[in-house]
């Protein structure tokens, strides 16, 4: 069957943090990107998440007593990442993001390379 080893990272926002990116970060007529860097305890295994701010702020739209937040996970070799924000799995939109970061940004593997 192969590994379904599921992977996932919470990544918690500040009230600041949401503050500045609902208030402040937006920029008119530009592609507006929200990336999240996932890695393990021993930093060898990272992953780029890129969400569009549109997908991003809908993640952060709910919060509990705990903040704001976006989980992050994956599921064996799933070619997509799965992400949502706070609240009950009835409630939360789940996003649906490339594991290669080059397919959300809009680039070749190759050109992620040469100019990263």
């Amino acid at each position: 069957m192969g590994n379904r080893r599921k992977l996932s990272w919470t990544i918690e926002f500040s009230s600041n943090e949401y503050k500045i990116l609902k208030d402040s970060f937006y920029i008119e007529n530009r592609k507006n990107l929200v990336c999240l860097i996932c890695t393990n305890e021993k930093l060898n295994d990272s992953y780029l998440v890129v969400l569009s701010y549109e997908d991003a702020m809908k993640c952060l739209e709910s919060s509990t007593s705990s903040g704001r937040r976006i989980t992050v996970t994956r599921t064996g070799a799933e070619h997509n990442f799965i992400c949502y924000g706070a609240g009950s799995a009835k409630q939360r939109t789940e996003i649906k993001c490339p594991v290669d970061p080059a397919k959300t940004l809009g680039i070749t593997e190759e050109e992620l390379v040469l100019n990263g």
